[in-house]
């Protein structure tokens, strides 16, 4: 046998190819389809782009994959009512909870104070930054 692997962009058309294939082996094996739903939500203030939040829900619980606000806007409560909006979103979709994961020098700290809960830490391979010491990507939780 010859295997060859190729490295490629996927498009839409591969996500969905790829998903269906998947879909097929978890129905069969008695779980739900495989079939993500991306949500995004933004916030303005004063008619002026303040931050993004963009989420994937899958399988009862909701990933949060980006969360950015604005340099200028910051500590005005935007970032935890993007959070507020998506965990609303997800309980609306009957999920169970959500799950993120942010590199410690940006979230460290604020997820906390919006109940969620440390799994882990992961280590980063930012050498060459930070002085060279080793940062961490922070698994987070929160179940509804």
């Amino acid at each position: 046998m010859t295997l060859e692997i190729a490295r490629y962009k996927p498009s839409d058309a591969d996500f969905t190819r790829v998903g269906d294939r998947l879909s097929a082996v978890t129905i069969e094996r008695g779980a739900p389809a495989y079939d993500p739903l991306t949500v995004a939500f933004s916030a303005a203030s004063d008619g002026k782009p303040a931050g993004d939040l963009i989420a994937t829900l899958l399988w009862g619980r909701l990933t949060v994959n980006l969360l950015e606000v604005e340099k200028s806007e910051r500590g005005k409560g935007i970032g935890s009512q993007l959070m507020s909006a998506a965990e609303d979103f997800a309980r609306a979709h009957n999920a169970v909870g959500v799950d993120l994961d942010t590199p410690a020098w940006q979230g460290e700290g604020f997820y906390e104070t919006l109940g969620y809960k440390e799994l882990g830490r992961m280590k980063l391979g930012t050498q060459g930054h930070f002085d060279g010491a080793p940062k961490f990507k922070i698994l987070y939780h929160k179940e509804f």
